[in-house]
């Protein structure tokens, strides 16, 4: 059976860097699963950042769901 996992990064619109988020769940098992819990988990990420932060860097929650390459 294919597994997904989430990948998760935070973004500035001012410098164009992105860092990595930690995701609370390894595997998915399809990839609908991981795409609503991306979308949910980047809301919520969002939702308890600085405020004054997203607006000075233009902070964005960006996410993709990959092939897990695990067993």
């Amino acid at each position: 059976m294919v597994k997904f996992i989430l990948l998760l990064y935070v973004c500035s619109g001012v410098t164009g860097k992105c860092l990595p988020l930690p995701s609370p769940i390894t595997e998915f098992n399809n990839f609908k699963g991981c795409n609503i819990f991306g979308h949910h988990y980047a809301i919520q990420s969002l939702d308890r950042m600085n405020p004054d932060e997203v607006e000075t860097y233009k902070l964005h929650i960006g996410f993709s769901c990959s092939f897990s390459t695990g067993t």
